[in-house]
Parts: structure tokens; C-alpha cells; sequence
């Protein structure tokens, strides 16, 4: 709770500043009385009169860009740089084990990370984003990228 003493000190007033415990009871209560509220359709039979029921959702048009998109036969950037990346990957794993310089090994893997920092400011998901590669980790890695 905020009191005026409070208030005096903060220099904000008492309906800005929130209380976590009634918005944490508050929260409960409206959880129950939803769970309550789908329960009773539930119980009344509401689940079996749906119109879609039994049908398989179309996602597609939920998403009308990537409809357009996947129509297009267009990859989003994300996916473009992914496939770019997995192929580098491959050629720098091809030039490991030919013996190539390493000079241009750590060129090629400068570049692949600079692609997956690009990679990671475009994927949808946080949890989508990869760790920068190494010489000494390339090749777990590669199975990420397939």
C-alpha cells in the first residue's frame, strides 16, 4: 500500500504507484472466475456445437504475408541467410579437411559469424539464434544449420 508519507517522499501520486499483492489477487480472481466460465460451457455441451469441430485448422490464413510469401516461392531474409550460412559452413568444412591455409579458413569463418549476427537480428524467435562458430566447432555446429 502507498501512503501519504510515501507519497511526500516519491513525489508520485498514490493511484499511479501499484499494489503487486491486489493485482496478484486480483489476477486469481479472474483466472477462477474464467476457469469457471469454461467450465460451465464445457459442461453445457458448448466444445461439441463448435462450427469447426473435427476440421483441421488453416493456419495459412491467419498469416496472410506468409501466405503471400510461400505463394511467391520467396524465403523470408532469415531463412535465405540460414541456408547461406549452412552452405559456407560446408565449404569451410570441405577446405579443413583438404588442407587448406589457414589463412583463409579463419577468413571463411570471419564471415560465416558476420552472417550469423546478421541471422540473429532477423529470426523471429530469440530461442531461433545461434552461437558464432569456431575452427574448433564448426563441425558440431553444422548439424544446426541443416
Amino acid at each position: 500500500m502507498f501512503f501519504k508519507s510515501e507519497e511526500k517522499k516519491s513525489g508520485m501520486k498514490s493511484e499511479v504507484r501499484e499494489d503487486a499483492a491486489q493485482t496478484i489477487l486480483h489476477e486469481r480472481r479472474t483466472g477462477d472466475v474464467m476457469s469457471q466460465i469454461f467450465a460451465d460451457f464445457e459442461k453445457n455441451g458448448g466444445y461439441e456445437s463448435l462450427s469447426a469441430k473435427g476440421r483441421p485448422l488453416d493456419i495459412k490464413s491467419h498469416d496472410p504475408l506468409g501466405s503471400v510469401l510461400a505463394n511467391a516461392n520467396v524465403l523470408p531474409a532469415w531463412l535465405t541467410i540460414q541456408h547461406e550460412i549452412r552452405d559456407q559452413i560446408q565449404v569451410v568444412m570441405n577446405q579443413m579437411e583438404s588442407g587448406e591455409s589457414d589463412e583463409l579458413i579463419d577468413k571463411g569463418i570471419i564471415e560465416i559469424n558476420i552472417r550469423i549476427r546478421k541471422y540473429n537480428t532477423l529470426v523471429p524467435i530469440p530461442s531461433m539464434q545461434r552461437n558464432v562458430v569456431a575452427r574448433d566447432s564448426i563441425v558440431l555446429q553444422y548439424p544446426k544449420w541443416i
